[in-house]
């Protein structure tokens, strides 16, 4: 019986430390962000204040009618920018491979990151030895 409530307590642990680390915290504490109807969305506590942090507008890239979709996002500590990754394919378990953008929120600038670079890597032996 022991046994039992012990796998069911770490069971509802592991989903809840799981779906904990979702949540994108501020810096500060005070707020964190999700993605709501296609915007990224500020919530202020303890008030529970939403802003609108990036419209859906703003998600759109150049020459495109369409916002990009959101795997995940992460916003720099100052709220200046957002580094964005979408477009995820699944390398053996876990989505790995995909596109990243940094959307600068002061101009509203958004840009692909490495698209069209050289996507070569260096010599791992010329990085140890510089």
């Amino acid at each position: 019986m022991f046994r039992k409530i012990f796998c069911f307590c770490l069971m509802v642990l592991s989903f809840a430390a799981a779906s904990a680390q979702s949540v994108n915290w501020s810096a500060d504490g005070n707020s964190y962000y999700k993605f709501e109807e296609g915007a990224i969305v500020k919530f202020t506590l303890p008030q529970h204040t939403k802003t609108v942090l990036v419209a859906a507008e703003k998600l759109k890239p150049a020459g495109s009618t369409r916002p990009i979709e959101i795997r995940s996002f992460v916003i720099s500590k100052d709220e200046s920018k957002a580094l964005i990754y979408n477009n995820t394919r699944q390398v053996w378990r876990e989505d790995t491979r995909g596109d990243y953008w940094v959307l600068d929120l002061v101009s509203g600038n958004l840009r692909q990151l490495g698209k069209g670079a050289n996507r070569k890597l260096p010599d791992v032996c010329q990085i140890i030895t510089r």
